[in-house]
Formats: C-alpha cells, structure tokens, sequence
C-alpha cells in the first residue's frame, strides 16, 4: 500500500511539471493583456529586472550595441535592467528553436525573437507569437510597421540591389536594369549568393517580373559569374576578390558598414528589380520577460533609441525620419525608382509558390 502511495505521488508530480509551466505561461500573458500603459508596463519591466537576448551577433551590433542600448534604455525609464546577450544561431534555426521550446512547455531561450519574412508566417500560423498592442504602448511607431495584429514589427528595411568595388569598377554604378548585368563585360568579375529567396520574392510580388523571365536572366548570368558568395562576406568585393556582387540581401547595412571602416563598396538598385522587404521583431508567448521584451523594442524602434541601435547595428528601418534607409530610399525615389514593399501581412499566402520559385532558382545556379 505504501508503495502504491509513492508511485501515485512521484506519478502526480512528474505530470505537474509540464503543467506548471503551461499554467506559468498562461500567467504571464494574461498579465501581459492586462497593461493598459505605457507606464503599466515600464512598472511590469522593473519587477522583471532582466531580458535575455540570443540571436546572431549582428541582429544587436553585438555586445557592444547591446550594451549602449541597455544603457540608454535604463536611463530612460529609470530601470536597472540586466541585459544577457547570447550569440545564437541564424534566424531560421533559432525560430524552430523557439518553436520547439513552446512545444515542450519550455520558457523561450530568448525574449525577443528577429526573424525574416519566411520564418514570421510559420511561427505565426503555429501561434507562436504574442499579438502586442504596440501602438497604444508606442504610438510613434504608426500602423505600417505593425502586422498581424501585432504579433510582429518590422525592425529593419532590407533593400534589393547589387553591390560594387567602386575603386576597381566605377562603372557598375551606372546599372539601372537587371539586363545591364548580361553585358559580356562583366564576365569573370561577378559573384552571386547561392540562395534565391530574394529574388524569389520579388517575382511574386515585383509588377513586371515573372518567373519565365527571371529563369532566362539568371541562365545567361550564371554563365557569367565568376563565383558563389554568402550575405555577409561582402568586404571581398571590397577586397577586390570579386568586383560586382548581385542579387545583394542587403545593400544598404552593408554600404554603411563599409562606409565605417573607409571599404570601397558602392550599391546599385535595378528599376525592375527595385523592392524593400522587412526583417521582424517578435515576442515569444513563451518568453521569460514579456513586459521588458516589450518596452525594449518600443525603445529600439523609437527615434532616440534607433540612433544608438542604428550605430553599432547598421540596421536602418526607412520608416524612422532622420535614418539611414529613410534618406537613402528617399534618395532612390528622387531618382525614379519605385519600391516593391514586401511585406509579410502581403506574402503570407504567397508561400508555397515563393518556395518553388526560389528551387527552380537555385537550380539553374548549381549547373
């Protein structure tokens, strides 16, 4: 009989366990809903007292960007936040992370997720995220940037284009179509990346492309290319390594990156190819500190906070008058290009058809 208690007993609290940390999750949206203020929640974030943040390294400008930020984060809402920064894995890797962690009744390895376009409609279609009203909170940050009911906000413009050696190929600067990337000039001079989720999108979304003529381009230019570069390794263009780079992720963090360290990277922006695409800031349902994920980002996408985030990071959102996109598409425009914005609340049912697109891409570039 003594036995029979124990195992009831030892069986109780191993089924308690996942419970609990449903019922723990449950709690803290629940008392997450119930913030009617902006000072609500900045009272939430103190009793909190942390954020923990994981993502790739450059999401935040690295611990140096997170350190400026929690510093004048605190001082503007008078908090002792401790901020744990956590370099983690790429944006695709670290939402299924996420994912799983909900699943298993687990609190998230982060309070603030960064995710690209891809990433935000599975996690949104799993119920992965918090809808947050973030314009009652953060009125300045307008409707625009807010999508899907506020389970996600647009942190940064990624803007299409190409980019340049502007000391060894000055002449790149004047492509204004995709066809002016054929010209037999070029040839042995050229990288591209070896995805296509980029331009992938484009063709969805893009008025004037479609997929039988980004096949034929990219047929003709993968006879040119001279070689295979990932997002990121953009200083060997300005190495010299490879003089012209395109379709780039993003051209303009990396002109401004370029620009801190005095490398010769220039960008160009096909009239047709011509669409700005977003990447996002979501908060876990399942996150440790909900309210202080919150405010956090509120402050990061405001225009005092973006100065600080926009320096180490060189991510730059076109919607924050006085930023780095803002001036450059606004520079753009003045020149006749008109932006494709792509915009995850536009592309959710577009999916499937991006996917094989992007296959059928890349399966010309292995060839």
């Amino acid at each position: 009989m003594r036995s029979s208690i124990y195992g009831n007993r030892y069986a109780s609290v191993r089924w308690a366990g996942p419970f609990l940390v449903l019922l723990s999750i449950v709690a803290t949206s629940e008392t997450a809903k119930g913030q009617n203020s902006l000072q609500e929640l900045v009272s939430a974030s103190k009793k909190e007292g942390r954020l923990v943040l994981m993502s790739g390294p450059s999401t935040w400008g690295f611990e140096r960007g997170v350190k400026a930020l929690e510093q004048a984060f605190n001082q503007k809402f008078g908090l002792t936040t401790q901020v744990r920064f956590v370099p983690g894995p790429d944006m695709g890797r670290m939402a299924a992370s996420v994912l799983d962690e909900q699943r298993a009744g687990q609190k998230s390895s982060t309070d603030i997720l960064a995710s690209g376009l891809d990433h935000v409609l599975r996690l949104i279609k799993a119920e992965t995220l918090e809808s947050v009203p973030w314009n009652k909170y953060f009125p300045e940050l307008g409707g625009e940037r807010v999508e899907f009911g506020g389970q996600i906000v647009q942190f940064y413009t990624q803007i299409y284009g190409g980019l340049y050696n502007t000391k060894m190929l000055p002449d790149a600067g004047k492509i204004r179509r995709m066809d002016d990337l054929l010209n037999p000039k070029w040839k042995g001079v050229m990288a591209a990346p070896p995805y296509a989720g980029g331009p992938a999108r484009a063709v969805v979304a893009v008025p004037g492309l479609d997929l039988e003529r980004m096949k034929n381009f990219y047929r003709r230019y993968n006879s040119l290319l001279a070689g295979f570069i990932r997002c990121g390794e953009e200083e060997r263009i300005a190495s010299g390594e490879f003089l012209l780079f395109f379709p780039a992720c993003d051209i303009l963090s990396s002109i401004v990156e370029a620009k801190s360290k005095r490398m010769p990277l220039g960008g160009f922006v096909p009239e047709d190819f011509a669409a700005i695409e977003y990447k996002y800031w979501s908060v876990p349902r399942n996150a440790p500190n909900p309210s202080t994920a919150k405010l956090w980002v509120g402050f990061a996408l405001s225009r005092e906070g973006n100065r600080v985030y926009e320096q180490h990071s060189h991510n730059s959102s076109h919607l924050i008058e006085g930023s780095e996109a803002s001036r450059y598409v606004n520079e753009m425009t003045r020149k006749g290009i008109r932006f494709t914005s792509l915009r995850a609340t536009e592309q959710q049912h577009g999916l499937e058809a991006i996917l094989q697109v992007r296959k059928e891409i890349e399966d010309i570039l292995k060839r």
